[in-house]
């Protein structure tokens, strides 16, 4: 009976410890930064007339994660757009930096990938961009925190000159200490109670 008391104890104990120390955090993706940029290098093609693909990411995104990790999605997370009226396609490589002002100090990844366009004058275009190593980075913080980042390949056909680039973002906060001892404690707990039954 007293082993059940110091059980039920222990257990109340360290929840409430893990609970004070918890890692919650929020993860910032920041794209004013001057180190989120979307760089595009055209390698071939043409176009009678101008067209140009240029891209910037929407806006900026923040997630609040607990404990654990989080997922989320965002559809339209870069906006690709064909200047110009011109008539052809091009060829292009592009790299895309980002920049997480949060957790503190913040951190930076990217990725690089390459596709194609055509366009109608801008009233009918079409194209695809395929990420190197499937677009995948993680982004590591101080103190165990990380994110990883997911950027989706595209193949578009529609009318008008834009299109959108989503991403799918997995944050990950490290488990509390506290609550690593409460594993170990249990653990023990349960292993004495054995011994005890045995003997």
């Amino acid at each position: 009976m007293i082993s059940k008391k110091i059980l039920a104890l222990s257990v109340v104990a360290a929840a409430s410890l893990t609970a004070s120390v918890a890692s919650a955090a929020t993860f910032t993706f920041d794209s004013t930064s001057p180190n989120s940029k979307i760089l595009v290098e055209e390698t071939g093609g043409g176009c009678l007339g101008s067209c140009t693909l240029v891209g910037d990411y929407v806006g900026d995104h923040s997630m609040n994660v607990v404990s654990g990790s989080l997922t989320e999605t965002v559809d339209n997370f870069i906006e690709w757009e064909i200047t110009g009226s011109g008539l052809g396609g091009k060829t292009y490589d592009v790299t895309a930096s980002l920049y997480f002002s949060a957790p503190p100090p913040g951190g930076g990844g990217g990725a690089t990938g390459d596709g194609w366009f055509a366009t109608v004058g801008g009233l009918l275009s079409a194209g695809s961009l395929e990420w190197e190593n499937g677009g995948v980075g993680t982004v590591f913080f101080d103190n165990g925190y990380r994110i990883t980042y997911d950027l989706h390949d595209d193949f578009v056909v529609g009318l008008g000159n834009k299109a959108y680039t989503g991403v799918t973002f997995t944050a990950a906060v490290p488990v509390p200490a506290a609550g690593l001892l409460l594993v170990g404690a249990l653990g023990g707990l349960g292993a004495l109670r054995r011994r005890k039954k045995a003997a």
